[in-house]
């Protein structure tokens, strides 16, 4: 009995998984339609590379640091945050923001933003 619920608990996470994935992708293929278009969305993670952000339609993507180009962004782990160097202009999680979206890789399961204002 044991082996049978040991296999039916990894069916389960197979299954479950699965079903994330499919929800990705079509959260992806969804913002296909709406490249070019402005959203509201908030800062849902910070990282060294840049912020990522959930609109309110919950699909997450990227504005990579690079393309934050009004100043030298630096990465302050604790809290995690962006700084600009010379505006002082911070980033952090639960930061409003308005973003445009730029690239959608269905393949890659991936959506790239670039910041409004």
């Amino acid at each position: 009995m044991p082996l049978i619920a040991e296999h039916s608990s990894a069916r389960e996470r197979v299954a479950e998984e699965a079903e994330r994935e499919s929800v990705e992708m079509k959260k992806v293929e969804y913002m296909l339609q709406h490249l070019g278009e402005i959203w509201p969305g908030i800062v849902s993670g910070v990282t060294p590379f840049g912020l990522f952000v959930e609109l309110d339609n919950l699909v997450e993507g990227l504005i990579h640091v690079a393309s934050l180009d009004d100043d030298y962004y630096v990465y302050v782990p604790s809290p995690p945050s962006l700084i600009g160097e010379r505006t002082r202009r911070q980033f952090r999680i639960g930061d409003a923001v308005e973003v445009e979206v730029v690239r959608v890789d269905v393949d890659q399961r991936q959506v790239d933003f670039e910041l409004v204002g």
